[in-house]
């Protein structure tokens, strides 16, 4: 599929956007880049209305409503015709001709690009990203086969996920929010346990199935509270080491050591970070290091 079809698609969406009552502003498209089209709006819609329209579009393509194209001298006389007629004022500027392209009864919108002759060309159409940029909206969209392709990948992994953890593919939204929530009360517990371990002296932390950022506001609290403190978070395959600004461990000698772990990381001020190859033995090294370098430590 082409820019043709892409553009035309943006159109349908945009109306029907519209016609779930959002008031409107297409600030920028893009529909000659790639196979990917995109649109950004001058206002924040929300992905329930953008779903809706998803929704809409797929079911105006199948109509097979003829794409035309007129030719006016003026908006007036344009809106005249076509009281629906969507256009941007800023770009009709100066302007001696407009040209309209009406899809079917559906859409009439003021545009200079190509588009398809009919609908029916389009095939499918499916969002394939939004995000809101400095509060704008930006949505990226595919038709054709690019479209059916990318609805089948997003279909066959919803199966897959349901299947494996037994739920209906409908309830995938549920699913997430009830691991999410189990999640957090895990990282709340683990939070729980970290601090304990801290208040009993523990300092060196191997967590190979935990991603080290659940660790790192705590550990980070805590240095701040103990200027002389000294915290190494390890997991399967990166490792952290925090130094309080009163701490005299070295770390570039601890830099080098790590190295037989397969350390690859840098020094930056009081931390040390990057990634290893066996967390086992970088967990041996630092907490044998430690021990060895106590009395450099505040």
């Amino acid at each position: 599929m082409g820019s043709k079809e892409l553009h035309t698609a943006e159109h349908i969406f945009a109306r029907s956007l519209q016609n779930l009552g959002v008031d409107l502003h297409v600030k920028k498209v893009d529909t000659e880049s790639g196979n990917v089209g995109s649109a950004f709006f001058k206002e924040k819609v929300s992905i329930d209305k953008l779903l809706a329209a998803e929704r809409e579009v797929n079911l105006v393509i199948p109509k097979s409503l003829q794409v035309e194209e007129y030719i006016f001298n003026s908006i007036d006389e344009a809106k005249a015709k076509f009281p629906t007629l969507r256009f941007n004022e800023e770009r009709l500027q100066g302007k001696e001709s407009m040209r309209l392209v009406k899809i079917g009864e559906y859409d009439y919108a003021m545009c200079s690009r190509a588009h398809a002759k009919n609908t029916s060309q389009i095939r499918a159409f499916a969002l394939c990203g939004v995000s809101y940029p400095g509060g704008d909206t930006k949505v990226e969209f595919l038709v054709g086969e690019d479209a059916i392709d990318y609805l089948n990948v997003i279909n066959n992994s919803v199966l897959k996920l349901s299947t494996s953890y037994n739920f209906t593919p409908d309830k995938i939204e549920e699913k997430y929010l009830s691991i999410l929530s189990k999640n957090k009360d895990l990282e709340k517990d683990l939070a729980t346990f970290f601090t304990s371990m801290l208040n009993s002296g523990q300092r060196v932390f191997l967590i190979k199935n935990f991603e080290i950022g659940m660790l790192l506001d705590y550990a980070k609290e805590h240095i701040k509270r103990n200027a002389g403190d000294f915290i190494a978070l390890i997991n399967e395959s990166r490792v952290l080491c925090l130094s309080g600004a009163n701490n005299r461990i070295d770390l570039s000698e601890l830099s080098s050591i790590l190295k037989s772990a397969g350390f690859e990381g840098g020094i930056k001020e009081h931390s040390l970070s990057g990634k290893i190859l066996d967390p086992d033995a970088a967990n041996k090294i630092i907490t044998d290091f430690l021990k060895n370098n106590v009395s450099k430590s505040a």
